[in-house]
């Protein structure tokens, strides 16, 4: 009798080792399937750009919050230490009930590459905290460029073509 019960309460015990080891192993797998919150430059309409020119204004947009949730925006240079003291301007903004953030912006730079990232929850602190708080670097998967226009390009590049098409019919006018 009592080895039926020792059985019993071993099985149900190593049963529920099993469950636990498993929920262990697959819930980390689990979380990183859920969608977490971004942030990405874009522009005024919200499309996503990466590029700008000098004297352009840079938006920044994401998706993933919660809902009516009130973020800080902030742009540092790429690399930057991410904090709100170090950061070249910081815009609060709030999520709409999809989680949804509206383009914000966040003014014109100087040359250089930048990077973006958000500080959220209850605290905002104004220190970033991996994983929970996004951010938009140019090192890793994006960020954005501040570059100058260079009209001088465009203008001798049509140049260029006009000379192109011009050789082009006097050439055909030549072997008729």
């Amino acid at each position: 009798m009592y080895r039926i019960r020792f059985l019993r309460i071993s099985i149900l015990a190593y049963l529920a080792v099993l469950v636990v080891i498993s929920l262990a192993i697959n819930i980390p797998k689990v979380a990183a399937l859920l969608p977490r919150a971004s942030i990405y430059s874009c522009d005024e309409w919200g499309f996503e750009k990466n590029t700008f020119g000098l004297g352009e204004i840079v938006y920044a947009s994401g998706d993933n919050y919660d809902q009516l949730e009130s973020v800080t925006i902030y742009v540092t240079r790429n690399g930057g230490p991410y904090v709100s003291i170090h950061s070249l301007c910081g815009k609060a903004a709030q999520a709409d009930s999809s989680g949804h953030l509206e383009p914000v912006d966040l003014g014109t730079f100087d040359l250089g590459e930048y990077d973006i990232w958000v500080d959220r929850g209850p605290m905002q602190n104004g220190w970033i905290h991996y994983p929970e708080e996004p951010a938009d670097t140019f090192g890793c998967a994006r960020g954005f460029l501040v570059i100058p226009e260079f009209w001088l390009g465009t203008v001798l590049g049509l140049v260029g073509c006009f000379a192109a098409f011009g050789v082009f019919r006097v050439s055909k006018r030549r072997h008729k």
